[in-house]
């Protein structure tokens, strides 16, 4: 993920792999950056894509008990548990 601020003068670019999103880490980058959030613009680039990434149950909670609305990450067809939500 790359973030930077409206004048293009305080830049990041963060590797946010599972594990680093699960410990907080582009909230962390942002808190450091000390530039408020509405202030940034962020850039996605190539990542895993949901339908070629299958979870197993442990890993689907670990997201899904820092935040309700995580879970909506976490199609059906790509969980294998009953607690993911439904395919939209």
């Amino acid at each position: 993920v790359l973030l930077a601020d409206e004048a293009a003068t305080v830049w990041a670019a963060v590797h946010a792999g599972w594990p680093g999103l699960h410990k907080g880490i582009l909230a962390a980058t942002i808190a450091a950056m000390n530039v408020p959030p509405q202030r940034l613009f962020a850039w996605i680039g190539p990542c895993i894509r949901q339908d070629n990434y299958e979870v197993d149950e442990p890993f689907f909670q670990r997201f899904a008990t820092l935040d309700a609305r995580f879970a909506a990450a976490f199609p059906a067809g790509n969980c294998r548990t009953p607690a993911c939500p439904p395919r939209r």
